[in-house]
């Protein structure tokens, strides 16, 4: 195997065309992946040295997380703790410190587990992927980058520089279960971002993980709980049920994952809905 390292992603870009290599960022799906020899790669593309993909950077309505950010660095962020404390719990519920300090937010969504943790809470707070490749930069609303697990609509020269979250002011929260306490790949996840004004509210999301072929927004079921409000809450487990699909596993039974998605969606309503009204 051979390891190029780009210094900047325009070098990345044009490494990846020459040498057919695929992009390496933390490591920590990608080089388990390597040693457990479900993946062969002839050549990686080190982005390690391309200084646009780190730093978290706010703007008047929007905040801007490079693909490098690392999971501590999210869990650690007053910013993102502030204004997206679905994302700040999903990043410290991410493996253990190790993988964290490693482990970016932009390997995790391109690697496009089902149950990546980092997916739910993007998909609820309406994320942008920005990519550039080498036809140029595209931005890809995070719900339609997914299409099957292990497979984005990437092309395979597309490098993901940066997540843009919108500041709508909403208050979210993530749930994640899984097998034990620490360092667990989730039976599944949930993640809600609610907006509230005047003491209704004006704007819902409901993603979930581990449930589906891919993380999945679940607009049927957030149309329900915005008409009705948490007394609609059997409602719209009932519509849960039909947005997701989930599948006996090592991790959990199809049973098992939709009696918890039903619990998590009334915990996390009754989370974002403390006080706010």
């Amino acid at each position: 195997m051979r390891v190029l390292r780009a210094k900047n992603v325009s070098e990345a870009v044009r490494m990846q065309q020459e040498n057919r290599g695929y992009y390496l960022a933390g490591g920590t799906y990608s080089m388990v992946e390597i040693n457990s020899e479900r993946f062969d790669p002839e050549c990686l593309i080190d982005l390690s040295l391309c200084p646009e993909l780190y730093g978290i950077r706010e703007e008047e309505n929007f905040v801007h997380i490079g693909a490098l950010t690392t999971f501590t660095e999210l869990e650690k962020s007053e910013l993102i703790c502030r204004l997206f404390p679905a994302l700040a719990k999903a990043a410290a519920e991410v493996g253990g410190p190790q993988v964290r300090n490693r482990g970016t937010v932009g390997g995790n969504i391109c690697a496009a587990s089902p149950a990546a943790d980092a997916a739910p809470p993007l998909l609820a707070l309406d994320a942008v992927v920005t990519a550039v490749g080498a036809n140029g930069v595209r931005q890809i609303p995070i719900h339609e980058l997914f299409l099957a697990p292990k497979k984005t609509c990437l092309t395979p020269d597309e490098v993901v520089t940066e997540l843009i979250l919108p500041k709508t002011g909403s208050r979210s929260g993530f749930i994640k279960v899984g097998k034990r306490n620490a360092l667990a790949v989730s039976s599944i996840n949930m993640a809600v971002a609610a907006v509230l004004r005047d003491g209704k509210l004006q704007d819902l999301r409901v993603a979930a993980g581990s449930c589906a072929p891919t993380p999945r927004l679940c607009p049927r079921t957030a149309a329900c709980l915005l008409e009705g409000g948490v007394q609609a809450i059997e409602a719209a487990q009932a519509i849960l049920m039909e947005e997701i699909s989930p599948i006996d596993d090592r991790w959990a039974t199809a049973e098992y994952r939709r009696m918890v998605a039903k619990n998590m969606l009334e915990a996390l309503m009754n989370e974002v809905m403390e006080g706010m009204a």
